[in-house]
């Protein structure tokens, strides 16, 4: 049992199939027992706090405000909280139905790993800085690096495959079905995924094709036309694989 606030999720079995289950404090009538499946739970949370999730019309920051942790590095931090503010100002100005997800651990089961070289993990793990998750163009990836270190970018970029990897690993473990061909066939070929140096100019810096400078940060109309550059039209994910992303 994992015992959260007053949540709990546990292991049951319905029929002969295990599933995920939620057991909740505040029970909805006297003979009810608490049990939930947790998808079921997921949704019920969602329709409250997001009531159109499903459809948003706007840009919503999960968590909604930015916090500063003490002990980590502060120049990250700050550079963190700068695109906090950009994209919750880009989205709510432009109208983009999107979620944005800031500082989310992630750690996946590799589904196969018995079968990887000796050298390879049994988990995929690390930080999601940003995940965005857009009804028209699916999921994205922002790694944020402080300072004006070209090297940096070369180690946001093996971030990224991390937060690639992990959605992948979380498809094939997770889901089932046509579910799991539809997410698969979402995450087919070059997914966005960007690096993000708001202190660094473009003309410093040998990388670009991923890459979203100083330039593009510097106010909501820079980033707007950055945006309008790279985040071209595409055929909107489907909904149950846009559904699944957020629940996630």
């Amino acid at each position: 049992m994992i015992l959260r606030s007053n949540v709990v999720l546990f292991l049951c079995r319905e029929g002969t199939e295990a599933m995920i289950g939620v057991k909740v404090g505040a029970l909805a009538f006297l003979r009810d027992d608490g049990i939930r499946n947790l998808d079921y739970q997921l949704r019920a949370d969602l329709n409250r706090d997001y009531p159109d999730w499903r459809l948003p019309s706007q840009t919503w920051m999960v968590p909604n405000v930015f916090e500063m942790k003490g002990g980590r590095d502060k120049k990250g931090q700050l550079a963190e909280e700068k695109i906090f503010n950009l994209l919750h100002d880009f989205g709510n100005n432009c109208k983009e139905p999107m979620f944005v997800v800031h500082s989310y651990n992630f750690k996946e089961t590799i589904k196969n790993w018995q079968n990887l070289k000796f050298d390879e993990k049994k988990y995929v793990i690390g930080e999601h800085d940003f995940v965005l998750i857009h009804r028209h163009h699916g999921v994205m990836f922002l790694q944020v690096k402080s300072g004006t270190k070209c090297k940096s970018f070369g180690e946001a970029n093996s971030q990224l495959e991390r937060d690639k990897k992990s959605i992948k690993h979380f498809a094939q473990e997770n889901l089932k079905g046509e579910l799991q061909k539809k997410m698969n066939k979402e995450l087919h070929g070059e997914q966005h995924a960007y690096v993000v140096m708001p202190d660094l100019k473009r003309g410093n810096s040998p990388h670009g094709s991923n890459g979203i400078f100083k330039e593009d940060c510097e106010s909501v109309g820079a980033f707007s036309m950055w945006w309008k550059d790279n985040i071209l039209p595409r055929t909107h994910p489907d909904q149950e694989v846009y559904n699944c992303l957020v629940m996630r």
